[in-house]
C-alpha cells in the first residue's frame, strides 16, 4: 500500500513540476519573464509512508512535512544558486516587497531572499519556527469518528 501512496505523491510532484515549467515556458514565450517575479513553494509536505503513515498529521513536526520547497525566480537574479541556510516561507513578502522597492509598514518577521539570490550568505543561526495542531475553533478539522463533528456544551 505505501508503495502506492509514495507513487501517486511522487506521480503528483511531477506534474506540479511540469505545470511549473509550462508556466516558465509560456512567461519566456511572452516576454514576461524579464519582468516577473515568480515564487513557488507548499504549505507543508505529506508523509507518503515515512513512519508507516500517509497524508500529514495535524501535529507532525517531522522534516518530511516541515521541509518544503522553495523556488524563486526574479529576473534581476542569477539563476542555478541553491540557499543552504535556514528560510522560511514567511521571507517571500519581504522578498517582493524589495523587489518593489518598498518597506512594510507592518510588523512581519520574513527576510528578504533577495540577498540570497544574488549568491550572498543567510542567516546559518537563523531558527525557523512552524507550527502545527488545531484548535477548539476549528471542530471541522478534527479527527473524529463523526466526521470531524464536536458537539461543546456550553
Amino acid at each position: 500500500m505505501f508503495r502506492q501512496v509514495r507513487a501517486t505523491y511522487y506521480g503528483q510532484v511531477s506534474y506540479a513540476d511540469w505545470l511549473l515549467g509550462e508556466l516558465l515556458e509560456a512567461l519566456e514565450r511572452t516576454g514576461r519573464d524579464k519582468d516577473t517575479a515568480l515564487f513557488i513553494s507548499s504549505d507543508h509536505g505529506d508523509y507518503a509512508g515515512d513512519y508507516g503513515l500517509v497524508e500529514k498529521w495535524h501535529g507532525g513536526l517531522e522534516s518530511c512535512l516541515t521541509h518544503v520547497p522553495l523556488i524563486g525566480r526574479v529576473p534581476v537574479a542569477p539563476g542555478g544558486l541553491v540557499a543552504r541556510d535556514m528560510v522560511e516561507l514567511y521571507d517571500i513578502l519581504p522578498s517582493f516587497l524589495n523587489l518593489a522597492g518598498t518597506a512594510p509598514h507592518h510588523t512581519q518577521f520574513g527576510r528578504s531572499l533577495l540577498p540570497q539570490m544574488h549568491g550572498g550568505a543567510g542567516d546559518p543561526a537563523r531558527a525557523a519556527f512552524t507550527e502545527a495542531g488545531i484548535g477548539i475553533y476549528e471542530p471541522q478539522a478534527f479527527d473524529t469518528p463523526t466526521g470531524g463533528l464536536y458537539r461543546f456544551k456550553s
